[in-house]
Order: structure tokens, then C-alpha cells, then sequence
């Protein structure tokens, strides 16, 4: 363990304090503690890799990292596919540059698989040549609506909100595969289930069996990790996350992504009968002054919580 090198980790759900942690903890480490020269920030939320969305996703703006580097940010497209694997890949490129320049890495965000799979590696599933007994005998069982759709995987995952049908529909067929991941996500969260379908098509096992192999395994990490999990009591961060919501509100005025392909944006205009409405547009903006801050913000946390990050939910309106 004492030869391996050395990095700091953050993690904790959104809102809990991760961003003035680390640029605290980024300046006082450039104080010359420890002979190091400083650190640079590895950004690892699977949202702030896009470019634009600053506001929704909630990036440090530049005025306010206090000249701390931020690497792996805003360097990705909307709707460019980015996953686990490619971040791990890169983030190991962005420490290895780091320790070069005796800087420390801080890898900060809350996506919290992506910063277990940094440091613990040969837990990614490989490419399998063949299919395990028990995917083979699902896939035997298939009704012929879900081995058509089991062949046929959609290249990115529906919007459970425009496409329930194909959304629920994806789930049936992860539960008929591997009921016990199944069970794990929501038949909403088309992302993760889309990830598991593909997991057992690229490495011919459920995710269940290869969660049951990888755990007779001992972790060996990768680095000396310092780990700190931020946590804050649900009655003090729901405030604080309203707090942040206001704010955004507040000080943006106007909420803007140009970066959103036409299918995917919503426009919140009125109705004759004063109510928002919903229309598909090239890009996200908030038009009418009249429509209420409540409003407002259930679609910013509703937008929020869906995934991808190319996709929006259609806002949940109080009629």
C-alpha cells in the first residue's frame, strides 16, 4: 500500500458541500504541505463532462475556483456517449500528468461508480465469446416481442417521458434476463437499464453473476486513496438544495441550452388559459415571466434527476 501513489477522492449526493471542500482543500495543499506543489481537480460527475448546461448541472463558475484547475469538464457534447470506462481511462491519463508536475489529484462528484472503478480496478465487466447457462436459458424463454428487441438494441436509450411504451418495454425484457437487477432501477431510468441490456449482450453474463463473481474477489486498489463521503441530513440539504434552485432562478434569470437537439428541448411558453405549455423546440428557455417559480423549478428538478443529460422530462405541472 505505501507504494502506491497517492489521491484524494469527495463524493456525496448532490448539494451536500463537495465543490467548497475541494477548492478548500486544493488551496491550503498549495500552501506547500507535504512538498506538494498544489492540485488539480478531476471532475467526475457524468453530467458536468458536457459543454453548456452550467447552470442545470451546477459547475463552479471559473471566477469562482480561485484559480484551481479543473480537469475532465466541459469537454464532451450533449448526446456524445461518454461511460464508465472512457472516464476511468482518461482520469488515469489526468493523475498520471498530475503526480508528473508534483501536483495532488482530487477527484471530486457524484458519480459514485465512476470514482469506485478508479480506484478499485478489474471490476469492469470484460467481453465474454459465450453465454452463461442460465442467460442462455432466459433468452430460450423470450416471448418473441423481447428477443426482437433483445437483437436489436436502440443505439441510445428511449425517453421515458416522450416513449413509456419502449421505456417499460426495455424493463420487462431486463427483468425477464435478470430479475434481480431489474429489480435495482425504475423502468423510468432507461439509461441504467439500457447499461445492464448491454453488459449481458457484450459479456454473455447477467450483471447478478458477475456481481456474485467479482464479490469472492479481494478489492486491490489502484492508488492510496483518501476518501471523503460527504453526507448531510436530509432536513438540512433539502433546504439547501431549494436554496440552490432559488439561486439559479434568481440569478440566471433566463435558462438557455443551445446544445439540445430539437427532439429533446421543451419550450415553457403559456397557454390562453395562462397555464405553461410545452412545445418542441431547438433549445431550452424559460419566456414568460408570468409562469410561477414553483413551476420553474419542477422542471429544473425534474430535468435533474433524468438521464441521459441530452434528455429532459416533460414537467410535472400542477394543473
Amino acid at each position: 500500500m505505501s507504494n502506491l501513489r497517492p489521491i484524494i477522492t469527495i463524493c456525496g449526493t448532490t448539494g451536500v458541500g463537495k465543490s467548497k471542500l475541494f477548492i478548500e482543500l486544493a488551496l491550503k495543499i498549495a500552501q506547500g504541505i507535504h512538498g506538494w506543489r498544489g492540485a488539480r481537480i478531476i471532475n467526475a460527475d457524468s453530467m458536468q463532462v458536457y459543454t453548456g448546461m452550467d447552470v442545470i448541472t451546477n459547475k463552479v463558475p471559473v471566477a469562482e475556483r480561485m484559480g484551481v484547475e479543473h480537469l475532465l469538464m466541459d469537454f464532451k457534447q450533449p448526446g456524445e456517449q461518454y461511460v464508465v470506462g472512457q472516464w476511468v481511462q482518461d482520469a488515469i491519463k489526468a493523475i498520471d500528468e498530475t503526480h508528473r508536475m508534483d501536483m495532488i489529484p482530487i477527484i471530486v462528484g457524484g458519480t459514485s461508480y465512476w470514482i469506485q472503478h478508479l480506484m478499485f480496478p478489474n471490476r469492469l465487466p470484460t467481453p465474454g465469446q459465450t453465454l452463461s447457462d442460465s442467460v442462455t436459458q432466459s433468452i430460450a424463454n423470450l416471448p418473441p416481442e423481447l428477443l426482437e428487441l433483445f437483437n436489436a438494441l436502440p443505439e441510445h436509450p428511449p425517453s421515458a417521458a416522450s416513449h413509456p411504451q419502449d421505456a417499460m418495454l426495455l424493463h420487462r425484457l431486463l427483468t425477464a434476463l435478470d430479475e434481480p437487477v431489474a429489480q435495482r432501477w425504475h423502468w423510468r431510468d432507461t439509461r441504467k437499464v439500457m447499461e445492464s441490456l448491454r453488459v449481458i449482450k457484450d459479456t454473455g453474463m447477467a450483471p447478478s453473476e458477475i456481481i456474485i463473481e467479482q464479490s469472492k474477489t479481494a478489492l486491490i486498489p489502484r492508488y492510496r486513496t483518501l476518501c471523503f463521503w460527504l453526507y448531510a441530513e436530509p432536513s438540512i440539504l433539502n433546504e439547501r438544495l431549494d436554496a440552490r434552485v432559488d439561486d439559479m432562478i434568481k440569478v440566471r434569470k433566463v435558462l438557455i441550452d443551445r446544445s439540445l437537439p430539437p427532439p429533446h428541448a421543451v419550450r415553457l411558453t403559456e397557454s390562453s388559459q395562462g397555464r405553461p405549455t410545452n412545445q418542441p423546440c431547438s433549445r431550452l428557455v424559460i419566456l414568460s415571466a408570468s409562469i410561477s417559480l414553483s413551476d420553474i423549478k419542477s422542471f429544473m428538478i425534474t430535468s435533474l434527476l433524468q438521464s441521459p443529460p441530452r434528455r429532459f422530462l416533460r414537467p410535472l405541472w400542477s394543473k
